[in-house]
């Protein structure tokens, strides 16, 4: 995969407009087509013996991208290829209730030209790598109007991709803003611990629901699953959030703060 993404096939210096990076999307899908579907069957069905095997596509971007220290619009999109590789592992972990694998794929040090010296966790590189991004998915036709189109466009995506991997049925869109939320929270989580500020992650479809007050949106049925389950919650039990539900409850208390300025 990394041969067929490398700037010999996406250079940089390429104008930006909407057939441009309508293709660019579907030559990285192609080009990862067959690492998502392994990636969505470990986070479905991986173990402890799996981990060093879910770590190994980020340490090889890391290897490839780390040192360069150009910044624009296409070298941001350059990190594609690996957010498709954790929504694939992330919604497949999500669907299996296999929590475990997600927060160590998400805890995968990775190295950035912003911390060079030690890393940082996966989930907080890809965030502030692929952030410049995400505004150009407004770009693509069907996405003009939407408030995320980076998610609504990834949600359309792996529902069709998953036809072929995992069956979920209506569970899908159920499983699909779950995952958006934990990896929206603790990107949030890490942000802070790394940065400090003010706490952000990205939003996705989930954002709009709980701004527009639908009955049982999936942010809030999150937040009060966690309030039911509070030290005992699995997400806690595996890592996330530091395991604290304390913790918790402040990221989740001030990002719903974010949600509530969607228009």
């Amino acid at each position: 995969m990394l041969t067929n993404t490398s700037e010999e096939f996406f250079p940089l210096n390429t104008p930006l407009n909407n057939d441009e990076f309508a293709s660019r999307l579907k030559r990285y899908e192609d080009s990862s087509s067959d690492l998502i579907s392994i990636m969505t069957l470990l986070g479905y069905w991986g173990t402890s013996d799996h981990l060093l095997s879910i770590s190994i596509p980020a340490k090889q971007f890391a290897l490839q991208l780390g040192k360069d220290t150009r910044s624009n619009k296409w070298t941001s999109l350059r990190l594609y290829p690996l957010v498709l590789l954790m929504y694939a592992l992330g919604i497949g972990a999500v669907a299996a209730n296999n929590y475990s694998i997600l927060y160590n794929f998400f805890q995968t040090t990775f190295r950035i030209l912003s911390y060079p010296l030690h890393g940082v966790p996966l989930v907080f590189a890809i965030e502030e790598g692929f952030r410049a991004a995400r505004s150009s998915f407004n770009l693509l036709p069907d996405h003009q109007r939407d408030y995320s189109p980076t998610s609504e466009y990834l949600f359309n995506f792996f529902n069709n991709k998953f036809k072929d991997i995992v069956i979920l049925g209506d569970e899908y869109e159920d499983v699909f803003d779950r995952f958006e939320i934990i990896y929206a929270l603790q990107c949030a989580h890490e942000r802070e611990k790394i940065s400090g500020g003010h706490i952000w992650g990205p939003i996705g479809r989930f954002g709009w629901k709980y701004s527009r007050g639908i009955d049982s949106n999936p942010f809030s049925l999150l937040c009060d699953e966690a309030l039911r389950k509070k030290e005992s919650w699995v997400l806690l039990s595996v890592g996330f959030f530091d395991g604290s539900y304390e913790r918790f409850e402040k990221l989740a208390a001030q990002y719903a703060q974010e949600l509530k300025s969607i228009h």
